[in-house]
């Protein structure tokens, strides 16, 4: 798999992202989305990926020392897919 991509920051709390994927099973793909931070804790994304068109969306509340990520998406044969995920740092 073969993966390269490119994000920039317009604005200080807005970043855009693409990527070309390459896996060779399958034809080469993108995965393009946005991050924006309307707070310092809060993160919210949202993002299209592939030919089939599979939407995610997602939020992130970052509280120190725990960061909580939720995220949901399309999938052709899972259906909506919910994501959770919980980081420790110290």
């Amino acid at each position: 798999m073969f993966i390269t991509g490119f994000s920039y920051a317009f604005l200080e709390n807005v970043t855009i992202a693409l990527d070309i994927v390459h896996d060779i099973r399958y034809s080469t793909g993108y995965r393009t989305g946005i991050e924006f931070s309307p707070y310092e804790i809060v993160t919210l994304r949202a993002g299209i990926q592939g030919e089939q068109s599979q939407l995610h969306a997602g939020i992130g509340i970052n509280v120190l020392p725990f960061q909580i990520d939720y995220g949901i998406a399309t999938h052709s044969e899972l259906g909506l897919t919910h994501s959770i995920g919980i980081t420790f740092s110290h």
